[in-house]
């Protein structure tokens, strides 16, 4: 099976299982309802299971959809918690920070970024042509120390 599904549609599942109704659905997302039978099928040949039944009152969910509505769900739940957050390095509670060698840490950054007084102030820090590796508080101290100098 490809994975090939947008939360939409996913979100489309979960509100035919509850409304059980196209029309509702659609009218609940803001899509006509021939747009959601187009995202329904879609999501039928993709789990090659008709999803929902046409019954009396509704559509009824297969017993896919019974077994996997609360992985739909969960899916939907997780995708809302995502967010936006602000890098905060004195916050940071890894202890360790990695560096680029210092040629590539040149040309990234700019071109008078010099590391060569990070090896005086610090026993973590060596300073050569491999990955430095130190702690993030001595990254920001060895900063602070070079920057607030008068």
């Amino acid at each position: 099976m490809r994975h090939n599904l947008d939360i939409q549609s996913v979100d489309i599942l979960v509100k035919m299982y509850a409304l059980k109704n196209v029309k509702l659905v659609a009218e609940s997302v803001g899509k006509s309802s021939s747009a959601i039978s187009k995202i329904l099928s879609k999501l039928k040949m993709h789990f090659e299971d008709p999803l929902f039944i046409q019954a009396k009152n509704g559509f009824e969910p297969t017993t896919f959809m019974d077994t996997n509505i609360a992985h739909f769900e969960l899916i939907l739940t997780n995708f809302d918690a995502i967010q936006h957050t602000t890098f905060d390095p004195q916050t940071l509670k890894q202890d360790i920070f990695k560096i680029f060698p210092l040629f590539h840490c040149q040309s990234a950054v700019h071109n008078d970024f010099d590391l060569s007084f990070v090896g005086e102030k610090s026993e973590n820090v060596t300073i050569d042509n491999s990955v430095n590796l130190f702690s993030c508080r001595d990254f920001l101290n060895l900063f602070n120390d070079t920057t607030n100098t008068d």
